[in-house]
């Protein structure tokens, strides 16, 4: 992991934990591909161009829910063991955290296309910080991206929901 990269990790341990003085995080091992039910998810590093494009669900500090449509770069694990003790744990147990490395697409204020499910982006990414580490769990799905380019010669992208694979 880059150190810039890494820089990120840590700051996303802070924030979650509202520790400040986490200062560095050890044996993480990177993942070619996660399985979540009904779908896999790949980095775009590593693995030949195959890369999975996300939207995400964030619930903000003021209870609002908003979507985030981004590009895996990579998928991690963190192993780690807690020093917390509890009633189930008398000593520190090992923990396992599974994350992604995203970058997310720049939204845009063109509402046009929201009703037929389709949702347009800027051709760039915000800058990557601590929200670029994305614990799996709130990946919604994955989207198509497609390259678009408005009537003013606009480089945009469309992102197209695409619906999980249900297997009985």
């Amino acid at each position: 992991m880059p150190k810039h990269e890494y820089d990120c990790f840590v700051g996303y341990y802070q924030a979650a934990y509202k520790n400040s003085q986490i200062s560095g995080c050890k044996d993480i091992e990177m993942v070619k591909s996660i399985d979540l039910p009904g779908q896999s998810y790949k980095g775009c590093i590593g693995t030949n161009g195959h890369r999975s494009y996300i939207q995400a669900y964030f619930t903000e500090r003021t209870g609002s829910e908003h979507a985030y449509v981004g590009e895996i770069q990579y998928l991690f694990v963190h192993n780690f063991r807690s020093a917390v003790s509890s009633l189930t744990y008398r000593n520190s147990h090992s923990s396992q955290h599974v994350f992604a490395f995203v970058e997310w697409f720049k939204s845009t204020s063109d509402k046009t296309r929201e009703l037929e499910g389709v949702e347009l982006l800027q051709d760039e990414f915000y800058k990557q910080d601590f929200q670029s580490i994305l614990p799996v769990h709130p990946i919604l799905l994955t989207v198509a991206i497609v390259d678009y380019k408005t009537t003013k010669n606009i480089n945009k992208k469309h992102a197209i929901p695409l619906p999980k694979k249900i297997y009985y």
